[in-house]
């Protein structure tokens, strides 16, 4: 008997059969995407805020970039060779402080590198050698000030540290009665590099006003001559609680013009004075801020009234730093913002002089304290007649 074979035909819908890989990427009737390339990076600009200086140069290296994000920035600040900087999720626009310390052209690089490909531009510093005279401060002690030597030649020693270069010998020519120096007579007075009067008398009593300070002569726009006062009443007590050098500290830096000379001598340094949210716009400060995580220019004090505001660093944003209005906190910094303002005002400074500092809250910003850990005083700035 011969056995049958049945073929069965299966019937299956169409949609159902299909080769492997041949499904399709889109409903029948569409337009598939169309994936843009990637734009491609590139460096609009590169710039140094200075071309020319002696070593050490503090600078603020300034880019402006786009391209497809995200974006990564490596700096070669000193053209060596060797990234020192990279920053991940690069700006279209920023800066970075450096101080270039040797003699000789150095050539900065910025490589941008993302989904458009890597763009490099370079840009060119010359620094000559400084000569041998460092900076200087030197001290005019008046009345009650010899007391107090020993923390007035540590506070001069911190700003010298930082500030590298001397500034040309000047003659001095002092009318009687200058500054703050009732009953002296008028002078022809030899300056390398600074002179300051001190002097500790009555002022506003116990707990008040701390000091006062500024500068009363200058010449070619950088302070020559000034003056501190210190409260009587509370310099015993700063004295005894360590704080007295920080004091000091304070008011030698308003001398050398950080408060007083940022609109001063050609200087458009502080805007926006007088309103709710005054800056700093020094490119070197500016620099400075945004290693610190901040954006735009440098947030100044706009409370305290006359004398605080628009001559310190925020306290809301820079709690306990050396220059801010307040005396405050177990630990004073002298951060590089404060440093890198005084390049902007025509110093030689070294960036590596700063003390570390950082702006994230302190626990005394959730009122975990109640009170800050030292008395909240106030440090008024003495702002005297200035001339060229």
């Amino acid at each position: 008997m011969k056995r049958r074979h049945v073929a069965l035909a299966l019937a299956l819908p169409l949609a159902m059969v299909s080769a492997p890989g041949c499904i399709p990427s889109t409903p029948p009737g569409t337009v598939p995407p169309v994936t843009a390339s990637p734009q491609a990076s590139k460096v609009q600009a590169f710039t140094a805020s200075a071309s020319s200086g002696k070593a050490p140069l503090s600078i603020a290296l300034s880019w402006s970039v786009s391209g497809t994000g995200p974006l990564t920035c490596e700096l070669d600040t000193d053209g060596n060779g060797s990234v020192d900087i990279t920053i991940t999720d690069c700006p279209s626009a920023g800066s970075r402080p450096t101080t270039l310390g040797s003699v000789g052209t150095h050539a900065p690089v910025i490589r941008i590198s993302g989904p458009g490909g890597v763009a490099t531009k370079t840009t060119t510093i010359t620094t000559s050698a400084a000569g041998p005279d460092r900076f200087d401060i030197d001290i005019i002690p008046l009345e009650g000030a010899g007391a107090y030597q020993s923390e007035i030649d540590a506070a001069v020693a911190r700003w010298e540290a930082v500030i590298r270069n001397g500034l040309d010998d000047s003659v001095l020519k002092l009318p009687a009665n200058y500054c703050w120096s009732d009953g002296r007579p008028a002078e022809d007075l030899s300056v390398d590099d600074l002179a300051i009067e001190i002097k500790i008398a009555p002022d506003d009593g116990p707990g008040g006003r701390l000091g006062s300070a500024g500068f009363c002569y200058a010449t070619g726009g950088m302070p020559r001559y000034g003056a501190i006062n210190l409260d009587v009443d509370d310099v015993a007590r700063l004295r005894a609680s360590g704080r007295l050098v920080d004091t000091l500290t304070h008011e030698i830096g308003h001398v050398l013009g950080i408060g007083t000379a940022w609109n001063f001598g050609g200087r458009t340094l502080l805007v926006g004075a007088g309103s709710g949210d005054p800056r700093f716009s020094g490119p070197v400060a500016v620099a400075a801020w945004a290693t610190l995580g901040g954006s735009a220019a440098v947030p100044v004090e706009s409370e305290g009234g006359e004398g605080t505001a628009d001559a310190h660093w925020r306290e809301s944003t820079f709690d306990d730093e050396l220059m801010t209005g307040w005396l405050s906190g177990p630990v004073r910094p002298l951060s590089i913002v404060t440093v890198a303002s005084l390049a902007d005002l025509g110093y030689s400074v070294d960036l590596n002089g700063a003390d570390p500092f950082s702006t994230a809250p302190s626990m005394r910003a959730f009122g975990l304290h109640g009170e800050r850990h030292d008395e909240v005083a106030h440090v008024e700035l003495f702002n005297p007649q200035n001339r060229p």
